[in-house]
């Protein structure tokens, strides 16, 4: 994940992503669907997201969740730190 986050478009794209709710949720999409990929290539536990199921899991989040999900991000961009981001709720969803 640090090699796909590393690249300063992330960052940018979370920037311009800013408070609205449809830019979030396609940049988390993403975030998602590359979390799995990856998880799913070290540790066989978890399957590859789709964009469009991912999608759909942002936008279904409430309040709450998503609060986690952006400090799962900033975590992982600014200290490179995705751990946190594998005990959201949305991982859960995604392994059921």
């Amino acid at each position: 994940m640090n090699k796909w986050s590393s690249d300063r478009f992330l960052s940018m794209r979370i920037e311009r992503a800013g408070d609205n709710p449809l830019d979030q949720e396609e940049v988390f999409a993403d975030i998602l669907c590359a979390a799995t990929e990856e998880l799913g290539s070290k540790a066989n536990f978890i399957a590859p997201i789709l964009p469009r199921d991912a999608r759909k899991l942002i936008k279904d989040l409430d309040d709450d969740g998503l609060k986690e999900l952006q400090e799962g991000v900033k975590a992982g961009v600014e200290e490179r730190d995705w751990a946190g981001l594998t005990s959201h709720r949305a991982f859960y969803l995604i392994s059921y």
